[in-house]
């Protein structure tokens, strides 16, 4: 079985389940699999190899559903996210509160053994008593508990002054056509602004992240604002801004988080656990001097539910996070102190550190942090090797290509998000979109004939491989010379032939661009 047989001998009259996939012979014990089974599925069972979406498609698609069940007993999306909150916060208040009292009784056993006995009966009858007396009035009880319940704010409630302060440079490296952080200008933040921006997602079914990235957006027709007598006030915790109000469509790709299908889902972002990637910065992630400190990095702002569980690391006094009390209003003066600080994620590596955004973070793009690092004897290393090149300049340079591949994507969905779709019956105008829910745009004429090879284990691209020409840059080229519309219809509807050598095509398509 997937175990290798080493499982004891209580669980050799397990069931197992067989792969149905063509020609593979695995084998796995039920609570072997990857969630543990407690009942034979129905339909067919694959392994992780032989599974044609992949075992994490299916995980995040069962907790979505489930999800999009469990909202519907709610009459709007902030009572759902209420009672999520309300459950989390209960939950580890109760656990920290038993393990105090179980430290608390340790400590007590310790220093006493036989004061503690010869006082058994007494103690008995006491707890007794307060067993009686928790009864009694344990409704009372919660409810007073659930009064003092504190939430802790959604980071995308400052989103803007985060940014602000993420992008502006220092006036240590401000130069004349740069802004530094002594404006008190904050900008408007449109829901707009998150499309392109890439998403982290936390699915409890398999215990892990996904990565996602928001294509589109439009107002909620099921978040209203808050009826009077519910536990929070109208702007508490969730936010008031544009944003608050928005779901967001998100594009979860194929090849990323060992998933074989690209999904799609439009979500409340408040309704998850999720942190979404913000400013590209420079980020100072350690104590080093000059650039060695400074890392490519992005900065992640997160939802209620996802800061719950760590939001005792972080510093109430120095705003690190801000509260709600239930049954209060947010504190204005708090909620104005919002984005001085933010978690940031080192491109290409698994590193995460809390940055203080006025001392510690840049533009990944500032021409004052250039200068003052690569155009001066901060640039130079005693750790050069052949070809001239330090390697802390090559760790550099591939970061800062992470950095600039990103914010080449963010522009990439942006340009298509933001063309017009003029044919509202287009067959094709619910998938349109995201520009890879389209099928590949390949050379019509130039397909290979032979059947197709239904081999299973013939090595494939991975998915995540984009295949295809450019549709973009295709639109583009045609819109410079032929004047050909730029719309998500044209961009949907694009056929292509092939009429000579791919090169000499090439060749001639700019030399006749240039008349």
């Amino acid at each position: 079985a997937g175990c290798g047989g080493t499982r004891n001998a209580e669980f050799q009259d397990e069931p197992i389940l067989l792969c149905d996939g063509e020609g593979c012979s695995r084998e796995y014990h039920m609570s072997c699999c990857i969630p543990p089974l407690t009942d034979v599925p129905e339909g067919a069972f694959y392994c992780v190899d032989c599974d044609p979406v992949g075992i994490n498609y299916r995980q995040l698609e069962q907790y979505l559903e489930a999800g999009a069940e469990a909202r519907a007993d709610y009459t709007t999306s902030r009572e759902y996210v209420e009672s999520l909150l309300l459950k989390h916060v209960e939950e580890l208040s109760s656990s920290s509160t038993a393990a105090a009292s179980e430290e608390e009784s340790s400590t007590e056993h310790k220093n006493g053994d036989d004061e503690e006995i010869s006082n058994k009966s007494s103690d008995t009858s006491k707890k007794k008593s307060a067993t009686d007396m928790k009864k009694s009035s344990s409704s009372e009880g919660k409810r007073q508990q659930r009064t003092k319940l504190r939430i802790p704010n959604s980071e995308l409630w400052g989103i803007a002054e985060s940014h602000q302060n993420a992008m502006c440079d220092t006036e240590k490296f401000a130069t004349a056509t740069t802004t530094t952080r002594t404006s008190d200008v904050i900008p408007q933040i449109r829901p707009d602004f998150l499309v392109g921006k890439p998403l982290r997602l936390y699915c409890p079914v398999g215990n892990n992240y996904h990565d996602g990235r928001i294509v589109d957006w439009r107002k909620a027709t099921h978040l209203h604002p808050i009826e009077s007598g519910e536990p929070f006030a109208e702007d508490a915790f969730y936010g008031n801004t544009d944003i608050s109000d928005c779901e967001f469509h998100v594009r979860f790709l194929a090849g990323m988080n060992e998933r074989k299908k690209t999904m799609h889902a439009w979500i409340i972002l408040e309704e998850h656990s999720l942190a979404v990637g913000i400013s590209l910065i420079w980020g100072k992630f350690g104590r080093s001097k000059g650039i060695n400190a400074w890392k490519p990095a992005q900065t992640l702002l997160r939802t209620s539910l996802e800061l719950v569980p760590v939001c005792h690391l972080l510093n109430e006094q120095l705003n690190q996070i801000s509260f709600t009390t239930v049954g209060e209003t947010p504190d204005e003066e708090l909620l104005a102190k919002q984005g001085k600080w933010a978690l940031a994620k080192q491109l290409g590596h698994e590193s995460y550190t809390l940055l203080e955004l006025a001392n510690e973070s840049v533009d990944a793009f500032s021409e004052g942090f250039s200068k003052h690092f690569f155009h001066g004897k901060s640039s130079s290393s005693s750790n050069t090797k052949e070809g001239g090149q330090s390697e802390t300049a090559r760790v550099l340079d591939l970061n800062m290509a992470l950095a600039f591949a990103e914010s080449e994507e963010q522009r990439r969905v942006r340009e298509w998000y933001s063309m017009p779709l003029n044919n509202a019956a287009h067959k094709q105008a619910l998938t349109i979109a995201d520009e890879s829910a389209l099928p590949p745009l390949e050379l019509s004429n130039t397909k290979d004939t032979a059947k197709e090879d239904k081999n299973p284990h013939r090595p494939q691209l991975c998915p995540s491989i984009e295949q295809g020409l450019d549709r973009k840059l295709i639109m583009k080229l045609l819109g410079n010379k032929e004047k050909v519309e730029q719309s998500l219809d044209t961009g949907a509807s694009l056929t292509c032939e092939l009429v000579g050598c791919s090169p000499g095509a090439i060749s001639q398509f700019r030399e006749a661009e240039k008349r």
